[in-house]
């Protein structure tokens, strides 16, 4: 009993022996007696009133510190208590692994985030520096087409003070004219140098209308230059679709909205072209509805993005949906007759050619078009 009580139980002592009375028979539990104490209760009991076999007895007085004792009524409350730990245990197990779980779905969710951020960071980058390329290219035009402007300026000016210089010249002459006239008058017995006169004058004069209508033939060619450059320069960023298909008659956002979505297919279906809605300036269909489909005329946000469309054009005839669709460039009137002028040419030059292996045709941006000989496909 000395490894399993707390104190001794002694005989004369009257509080010690209700200290140590048993809690189930209430007698108490001598010193000579096999007695254990409840963990939980801390009373004292018989080995005998609570069930102890004197080996049970015996390992418990051994092991004491080790092993743990509970009375038969604690005991009933103490596996209450441990299987409710033991649950509370198995939720707190699962309420971790859980906790872990979702923190490494939120890891893998934000390193996803960051990536896909970054990656969206480096294409709005690469699409600013775009942007700035085509707005230094467009100053870089703008420059070109002020300075072509100034000079075609300076040329009409340079050939307004000519002209001015030629009528006051032509005033001149007709003063002198008048002159020799009055005095022709006032010496009329002398004729024959009045025909002279006359003769050198009308020489002169007709000098001086030719030169006159020199300087306005001049200033009409520079005229027209200046409209056509002007012209050129309207055009400059426009591309022609022809038998694209048209919607079915409705508002104008909606046939707008049609004919762009048409043409962005076309570019990133069959040419490969980078392009989105801020790029596309203007877009309309040329002329009145009828059984055909209308040409469609697109402006495009710069030189640079119209010349790339047009190179990669070739690729239509691979993608059956576009296949019949043909691009050209915007063409002035003098650039379209010069165009319709070459392909008569070309084909004059193709029927005069016995060997039937070549075909000719017209190729090269405005202003530079030619007649190209290519060898036929087999």
């Amino acid at each position: 009993m000395e490894a399993t009580k707390r104190q001794r139980a002694k005989p004369d002592d009257k509080s010690n022996r209700e200290d140590c009375k048993c809690g189930a028979c209430l007698k108490a539990v001598l010193e000579q007696d096999n007695g254990v104490m409840c963990e939980i209760c801390n009373n004292w009991y018989h080995c005998k009133c609570q069930g102890i076999a004197d080996h049970l007895y015996q390992i418990l007085n051994q092991y004491g510190a080790e092993l743990h004792w509970f009375c038969k009524r604690c005991q009933a409350g103490a596996d209450k208590l441990l299987a409710l730990l033991t649950r509370m245990q198995t939720k707190v197990d699962k309420l971790e692994e859980e906790i872990s779980r979702t923190r490494s779905d939120i890891r893998v969710e934000m390193n996803n985030s960051i990536q896909q951020l970054t990656a969206d960071l480096d294409k709005l980058s690469r699409r600013c520096d775009e942007n700035d390329k085509k707005v230094d290219e467009c100053k870089s035009e703008m420059n070109i087409t002020e300075n072509t402007k100034s000079m075609f300026e300076s040329q009409i000016l340079s050939n307004k003070c000519e002209l001015q210089e030629m009528q006051k010249k032509m005033q001149e002459v007709d003063v002198k004219l008048q002159m020799v006239q009055d005095d022709i008058h006032q010496h009329s017995e002398s004729p024959l140098w009045s025909d002279v006169v006359q003769q050198v004058v009308d020489s002169k004069f007709e000098g001086v209308q030719s030169n006159l209508t020199n300087v306005e033939k001049s200033i009409e060619e520079t005229r027209k230059k200046a409209l056509e450059l002007n012209d050129k320069e309207e055009r400059r960023n426009n591309i022609i679709l022809y038998k694209v298909p048209e919607s079915v008659p409705g508002n104008y956002e909606e046939v707008i909205a049609h004919d762009r979505d048409f043409f962005l297919e076309v570019c990133t279906e069959a040419l490969g072209v980078d392009i989105t809605q801020d790029d596309i300036k203007k877009i309309y269909r040329i002329g009145k509805r009828g059984p055909n489909a209308r040409p469609l005329l697109i402006r495009l946000s710069s030189g640079t993005l119209k010349n790339h469309v047009m190179q990669m054009a070739y690729k239509l005839r691979a993608v059956e949906k576009f296949k019949e669709v043909v691009i050209s460039h915007d063409l002035t009137k003098q650039e379209r007759d010069n165009c319709k002028r070459l392909v008569a040419n070309a084909k004059e030059q193709e029927s005069q050619d016995t060997s039937g292996e070549f075909i000719y045709r017209v190729r090269g941006p405005p202003g530079e078009m030619r007649i190209v000989k290519l060898p036929k496909r087999t």
